[in-house]
């Protein structure tokens, strides 16, 4: 346990990476009514000889949208990492820095596609849900980035409590039991899915904080990137400063750590990761349990992804553990 535990600290933000970024493919395969059904979707649009491949792939992105932001999460999750080992090869952090800044990009770009279009729910909170990994895997060298990072996986929150709403509103007449409180805890995963990533946005703070500390008197290599993103100086980190921290901070206090009455009011002091950890992570498991218990295709795909998800929540809340901690 102790050797696992270490493992797991060792490799954390590369860990939840991977545990949220792969329980977000799943949940846009939800979004997109299960396996069959998205490959289904896809095989019809493929198979169609009179569409060219720039054809194919505006049908996908116009007629199956959740099909089409399922694929290009696929692309972004499955071929970064091995094109960034190719990067990294070069040796050069600037040359890394830029193809960081793509995959951003790229990910922020169908967020954008993904809200814009008629895609489920579930299929836009999994698109922040992959800007906010995205953001919180780049905050090893940057803790800035947790701020922008935990924002999307608040969104992703919102999202996710917005699927299920839409789905008791039009399914509850037809839905049984299962179903029913399926969507009740699935409501209630994404409200404490977005206090959670407000916890994180807190952690931001104070990871920030002991940044600057631990920097302080070194020179800095100013540059754009600095100019724009640079905890210190920086023209976002000041403007999150300014604008957010204060009032994040005041509801993490008064209002989010107070609800999580299961965690100890130390924990929720002193551990502000391990207090997000513990916010998420029950309600991924009764989500998970409940959406295998309907026995759908849909129900069976978000249960796998709950399963991830709660992988990166682990991740997550080993930010906060030392050697003689227990999570």
């Amino acid at each position: 346990m102790r050797l696992l535990k270490r493992s797991i600290m060792a490799n954390s933000l590369e860990l939840q990476f991977w545990g949220y970024e792969i329980g977000n493919l799943f949940a846009a395969v939800a979004g997109s009514g299960g396996f069959a059904s998205f490959f289904a979707e896809i095989n019809a649009v493929v198979s169609n000889p009179n569409l060219d491949p720039v054809g194919k792939a505006l049908t996908l992105a116009h007629d199956h949208p959740d099909a089409f932001v399922t694929i290009a999460l696929g692309i972004v999750v499955l071929l970064a990492p091995p094109m960034k080992n190719l990067v990294s090869r070069a040796g050069r952090l600037a040359l890394i820095n830029l193809f960081d800044a793509a995959m951003l990009i790229a990910a922020v770009l169908i967020l954008t596609f993904t809200l814009n279009a008629d895609t489920s729910w579930l299929t836009d909170a999994a698109a922040s849900f992959v800007v906010g990994s995205s953001l919180l895997r780049q905050s090893k060298r940057n803790p800035f980035l947790m701020k922008p990072g935990s924002l999307a996986l608040s969104l992703g929150g919102i999202a996710l409590a917005a699927f299920w709403v839409v789905e008791v509103t039009v399914d509850l007449e037809t839905s049984d039991e299962i179903g029913l409180a399926l969507s009740a805890i699935a409501i209630a995963t994404g409200v404490y899915v977005l206090a959670a990533g407000l916890l994180t946005y807190q952690g931001g703070v104070f990871e920030t904080a002991r940044f600057l500390a631990a920097s302080k008197g070194r020179t800095v290599e100013k540059d754009w990137a600095a100019g724009l993103l640079h905890p210190h100086d920086g023209i976002l980190p000041r403007l999150f400063e300014t604008l957010l921290d204060r009032p994040v901070v005041w509801f993490c206090d008064g209002v989010v750590k107070p609800a999580i009455f299961w965690v100890s009011a130390h924990t929720k002091r002193e551990r502000p990761f391990v207090t997000s950890m513990w916010a998420r992570l029950p309600w991924r498991l009764f989500s998970g349990g409940l959406a295998f218990a309907t026995a759908t295709p849909q129900g069976m795909v978000f249960g796998l992804a709950n399963i991830c998800w709660a992988v990166g929540d682990v991740a997550i809340g080993s930010l906060d553990w030392t050697k003689d901690q227990e999570p």
